[in-house]
């Protein structure tokens, strides 16, 4: 949802911890006075294709923590 209706603002990349180049795409929209929406909105397009593989990796990334914790607390 985030993508879709704030995508070339770029707050889909924020709820991915990816905060470095969500501030540059706010930025480029807000200093450009809207016209950077051009831009940031073929980055959010492309954005769409990689997202998948970002889940992914928190999917991976949360499960291998919570075996951590199993494994710790047995």
């Amino acid at each position: 949802m985030l993508w879709f209706f704030l995508g070339a603002l770029g707050a889909h990349r924020f709820y991915f911890k990816k905060t470095g180049t969500g501030i540059a795409m706010l930025l480029m929209v807000v200093l450009t006075i809207g016209f950077g929406a051009i831009i940031t909105g073929i980055w959010a397009l492309v954005d769409a294709f990689l997202m998948p593989g970002w889940q992914q990796r928190e999917v991976e990334t949360i499960r291998a923590r919570n075996n951590r914790v199993v494994e710790d607390s047995l």
